[in-house]
């Protein structure tokens, strides 16, 4: 990679009055789906390319091919260098500067996804369905048994003399299960993630998605009302992700965001902290640079309730006088950089095991799955959509709850985080605990 992104450079250094940076990025995948404990799909893939940004006078052309070939690396700087005539003068656009990084190192080893057989990856796909079957006979039918992996790496080099190289994995694999009794059907869904393959915990996966199926039997809705509400750690993740958007400094400077003009406000529980940090210990994915170059630092959206800031890259720091917060990632070479989270989680001061979240509701409800929380106005915060998950009596779980929503305002809700669970799971960048709002809006019967 770095032979190639100096290929490019070099040949740009002919050309006066350019600036140019070089991304190349090369994506290895594997996807099997089994069903019935037969191969339902199976799928590889393997992706290299360069995305090539080039800068002048206050303009910015792009342009990206597959392959590293000499003709595509030609295609790439002719059409780049094509493409600042149709572009906007914005004295913002530069070229990420060089500050003489020096990068946080691993205390991981890269892992070898292909020291695994693949045969052994099929096996485990198989032991997810059979795992949860066996749990019991009303599990009657599997949706997507499935064991996937990736593996990146991204060289990033530019005309400023930043250099930067990053590789990583990911594993991942998921399962549904239908259970059904007197011709009603009920579905439960879990997913286990990490960096390898040994991190999986596949018959475990199985048994937690066919006993979350089974204990949803019977459920029925609750009456209208405001309750005590406790988001599941995947459920507040949902939540996090729209939160997400409205803390990226793009979405703040076009008046895109739920917290436009609040810096310095309580916009959460004042036992809350948001973080965005590339290097938590917990996330499957360590990040020490973004897809610029620019080191990620630890950096604390809202503490202890109070907004402190958000996230940029070189584009959107470059228009407030101020740094990156090495924040600027590109989902592939086909893309130029945007904001984007490293690592997103949440903290608190105080935390409670979930048994004595569940123990503190006389009656409430305990929300396991939400439909559609992507609905939810990325701008105002409103909410509504439908749930499942438990109703709790006398501070324990009592029966199965469907066909009810759940409706507010986010930045309300969090507001009203009246516990937060002792146990932070990670899930992609995101990573949340169970939590409880003390109150909100339930429509049932």
């Amino acid at each position: 990679m770095e032979k190639i992104a100096k290929k490019v450079l070099e040949k740009i250094k002919n050309i006066n009055n350019l600036q140019a940076e070089v991304f190349i990025n090369r994506t290895k995948g594997l996807s099997i789906e089994v069903e019935k404990q037969e191969i339902k799909a199976f799928e590889k893939s393997d992706d290299l390319g360069i995305g090539l940004r080039i800068f002048k006078d206050g303009k910015m052309g792009f342009s990206f091919c597959s392959g590293t070939s000499t003709d595509a690396i030609d295609y790439i700087i002719e059409n780049a260098i094509k493409s600042l005539d149709y572009s906007t003068y914005e004295s913002s656009r530069r070229l990420p500067e060089n500050r003489n990084y020096n990068y946080a190192q691993y205390d991981r080893n890269p892992v070898d996804l292909e020291r695994v057989d693949v045969k052994e990856k099929i096996e485990a796909a198989k032991i997810i369905e059979s795992s949860g079957l066996n749990v019991d006979k009303r599990i009657t039918k599997t949706n997507k048994s499935s064991y996937r992996e990736s593996e990146f790496e991204i060289y990033v080099n530019n005309t400023s003399g930043i250099c930067y190289f990053q590789q990583g994995t990911m594993c991942g694999c998921s399962v549904t299960f239908i259970a059904e009794e007197k011709g009603v059907m009920e579905s439960g869904w879990e997913i286990d993630s990490g960096r390898s393959f040994e991190e999986l915990n596949f018959e475990e996966t199985g048994k937690k998605a066919a006993n979350k199926a089974l204990r949803m039997i019977g459920a029925k809705p609750i009456s209208t009302g405001l309750y005590p509400v406790i988001l599941d750690n995947i459920v507040a993740m949902e939540f996090l992700q729209i939160l997400s958007s409205s803390l990226c400094a793009d979405q703040v400077q076009k008046g895109k965001s739920m917290f436009h003009n609040k810096i310095g406000e309580l916009v959460a529980s004042e036992n809350i902290t948001l973080e965005d940090n590339g290097f938590h210990p917990g996330a499957i994915t360590y990040f020490p640079a973004d897809s610029e170059g620019i080191p990620v630092q630890g950096t604390k959206l809202i503490e202890k309730g109070i907004l402190k800031n958000f996230l940029y890259d070189t584009y959107t720091a470059n228009k407030e006088n101020r740094e990156s917060t090495g924040n600027g990632f590109r989902p592939s070479y086909k893309s130029t950089p945007s904001v984007g989270i490293s690592n997103l989680f949440i903290t608190a001061e105080e935390t409670k095991p979930f048994n004595e979240m569940v123990s503190s509701i006389s009656k409430g409800l305990y929300v396991t799955e939400a439909m559609g929380v992507h609905t939810a106005n990325p701008v105002t915060g409103d909410f509504s959509f439908g749930v499942e998950g438990m109703f709790i009596e006398n501070g324990k779980i009592s029966f199965p709850v469907r066909g009810v929503m759940i409706a507010g305002n986010i930045i309300e809700m969090i507001k009203h985080i009246e516990m937060v669970e002792d146990r932070l799971r990670f899930i992609g960048r995101i990573g949340a605990p169970a939590i409880k709002i003390s109150s909100l809006s339930v429509s049932g019967n």
